[in-house]
């Protein structure tokens, strides 16, 4: 981050950001920012020249407090949001040989340091003493926030016993070293990606599937971009992805979860309704798990496809702008109609 720093408010979510101001600093890079709790007071610290911290108020950049003691780059900074207000900063030489990140309780009554020598401490939030190191299975590996680490590992620790309750490890090699973590008060963050397809369950709640791959009911479970989802009669529930698979969900239970096995598709699938999916290469039918029969199209590019509720006939829809119908057997497509002339087929 540069050494200016621009204030913007937002009043609702997906209108246009409204400028407020933009303050020089410190004289040179950024490196943390925190708010108080009334969110109107700033502190910035990083790497200047004269000085590396500025406490301000947010909307008129005016000087409101100074942070001494610091002689070097300023890393972290963390703000203790009850009265009185507290400033928490960390360095590099302190405690620790080179600290990361530092945090306050919600509470306010302690906060926290994490380092590059894969330590943590723990203070008192309104004298800054210092309470405890957790030495109760540590990370392996330097700690770049409150608690994630260059091991894949996150860690929740107790602040009363000083140790670590749970311990979340997420691979390995450096493309899961885990650098930046947010704490979300309710039971999860949610979606963070557009649905691109929702089907209902047997027991009346639905699945989403998303564009960044996950299929969620009440937990989540990952692959490729979800492009279709449909409820079949024995309460599974069936998607077709990007990875050109389709493959069936226990929907309905405590922990739903796709099964072992998955249908390759001839071509990438577009969407599915019931057991039938259509590909750039044709139409397929699945049952149990397993590919059934495959129409080809070999003069026409399907866009949709949709079964009746007796599951006798099945309509597709083509890039020609026409709707062809087939009877469905069970085993096998008998074709019986050709609905032409709607430009908004498709």
């Amino acid at each position: 981050m540069s050494d200016q720093m621009r204030s913007l408010c937002q009043n609702d979510v997906g209108k246009d950001q409204v400028f407020k101001g933009e303050y020089r600093v410190i004289s040179g890079r950024i490196n943390d920012l925190e708010w108080d709790g009334e969110s109107k007071r700033i502190i910035a610290v990083g790497d200047g020249r004269e000085k590396f911290e500025h406490a301000f108020m947010m909307d008129s950049g005016s000087s409101t407090g100074e942070i001494s003691g610091h002689a070097k780059v300023i890393n972290a900074v963390s703000i203790r949001h009850q009265r009185p207000f507290r400033g928490a900063t960390s360095g590099n030489g302190n405690v620790h040989k080179f600290v990361q990140d530092l945090r306050y309780a919600p509470s306010g009554e302690h906060f926290t340091s994490v380092g590059s020598d894969s330590k943590v401490f723990l203070y008192d939030g309104k004298t800054g003493e210092t309470i405890s190191e957790f030495t109760d299975n540590p990370h392996k590996g330097g700690i770049t926030a409150c608690s994630s680490s260059a091991d894949c590992t996150v860690k929740l620790w107790d602040v009363e016993t000083h140790k670590a309750m749970i311990t979340w490890s997420l691979d390995s090699g450096v493309n899961n070293q885990q650098v930046g973590n947010v704490w979300t008060r309710e039971a999860d963050i949610g979606l963070q990606k557009s649905i691109t397809a929702v089907a209902p369950s047997s027991t009346g709640t639905f699945l989403a599937g998303t564009a960044d791959g996950r299929m969620v009911e009440y937990t989540a479970a990952s692959c490729h971009i979800v492009v279709g989802l449909a409820a079949g009669s024995s309460g599974m529930v069936f998607s077709a992805g990007y990875d050109d698979r389709v493959r069936e969900i226990g929907a309905g239970r405590p922990s739903a979860s796709f099964s072992d096995a998955s249908i390759a598709t001839a071509s990438q699938p577009k969407r599915g309704r019931h057991i039938v999916v259509e590909s750039g290469g044709g139409v397929e039918a699945i049952r149990n798990n397993r590919k059934v029969a495959h129409l080809p199209a070999t003069n026409f590019t399907p866009s949709t496809v949709g079964m009746s509720a007796g599951g006798k006939l099945v309509a597709i829809g083509g890039e020609d702008h026409k709707v062809r119908l087939y009877e469905w057997s069970g085993t096998a497509f008998t074709e019986a109609g050709l609905l032409e002339g709607n430009k908004a087929c498709n």
